[in-house]
């Protein structure tokens, strides 16, 4: 069931939408210079990383903490290791540990190799995803290298863990270029080495486990195919669909709590929404949305603006004591016709 809702794609803005057929909630700015480079929903807010600044904020738009880091880094990436702590990385060698409460910086871990873009958690290890195309697996107290897969020669472009399996889409270098790569390396976590890679018939750019019966594997291209398959069998070209961009590029993809829904945002700022039946949940367990209150003056007269003889008395005011805005000293305000 796919459904599509527009918004005007300015940095640092953010927009949210409720329920299966996108009504739009709330669209705030939450960077005035930079781009939003990955959000994180927690329970009472949500989460933004942007180059130098993460961001706390409700999601109707209220700040709830600003962190701003130091102007020499380029931050990528942030994972919730639990509810109260968070690692985020990027383009220079350490990765930092935040404390969600107290809102400080608790580690800093020095990693060999800088420029970690994508990380993943499971119960075992950390995954950092390189640009430089490898994928290390580190201890989940020390942040130490456990192992590591070389899995492209030019860079990771996304990955994916479920179970045991491990799985990599990326880029190659070939003729002096770097091509897209149409076999996914496909890792067993147990023997820790590669197994037979998929090819598949698109040009991976994102891919996302959606293990409900199955541990399918949804793979996105950017220009809006989408194919179907198990890590561990044989792609079917019958089993690609198509994400109705008509042109727009595919900027960025993921898949809801409840894998009942797949969203694809792409370069002129449409989300489109695919469900797998008009009543989609997009979490397991749900809680009532906060809405405003609904507007009390509908029932107000309408006073013409352009009538110099509309008393303003029309207006009702409530009896107060309290100091009213209009109020101000006659040396910070000056008259001036409607």
């Amino acid at each position: 069931m796919p459904r599509t809702s527009r918004c005007l794609p300015l940095p640092g803005h953010a927009t949210s939408f409720f329920g299966p057929t996108l009504e739009r909630y709330s669209s705030f700015q939450v960077n005035s210079n930079d781009d939003i480079r990955q959000i994180q929903s927690l329970e009472n807010g949500v989460l933004f990383l942007t180059k130098t600044n993460l961001k706390y904020m409700s999601r109707g738009g209220l700040i709830i903490f600003d962190y701003l880091m130091d102007e020499s880094e380029d931050m990528h990436s942030l994972l919730l290791t639990d509810n109260s702590t968070l690692l985020v990385a990027g383009l220079q060698n350490h990765v930092l540990e935040i404390d969600l409460n107290t809102v400080q910086e608790t580690q800093k871990y020095t990693v060999e190799v800088p420029g970690i873009t994508i990380m993943r958690q499971s119960n075992r290890f950390f995954f950092c995803g390189h640009t430089s195309g490898k994928v290390s697996l580190r201890d989940l107290r020390t942040f130490v290298v456990e192992h590591e897969f070389d899995a492209y020669s030019g860079s990771l472009s996304d990955f994916d863990v479920h179970g045991n399996l491990l799985v990599t889409c990326g880029f190659s270098s070939r003729m002096n270029g770097l091509a897209c790569d149409r076999f996914l390396k496909v890792y067993d976590l147990r023997m820790m080495r590669a197994t037979t890679p998929l090819q598949v018939h698109i040009d991976p750019f994102f891919l996302r486990f959606i293990p409900t019966y199955t541990s399918r594997l949804a793979i996105i291209s950017q220009t809006g195919q989408c194919q179907f398959c198990e890590p561990t069998g044989l792609a079917n070209p019958a089993d690609i669909f198509h994400v109705n961009t008509v042109g727009p590029l595919i900027m960025t993809f993921d898949v809801s709590a409840s894998k009942q829904a797949l969203a694809f945002g792409d370069s002129e700022g449409c989300v489109h929404l695919w469900a797998d039946s008009p009543e989609v949940t997009f979490n397991a367990y749900s809680r009532e949305t906060d809405f405003a209150l609904p507007c009390m003056v509908d029932t107000l007269p309408h006073l013409d603006w352009n009538q110099d003889l509309v008393p303003l008395s029309l207006i009702p005011v409530p009896l107060t004591s309290d100091t009213l805005l209009s109020d101000w000293p006659a040396a910070n305000s000056a008259p001036a016709p409607r």
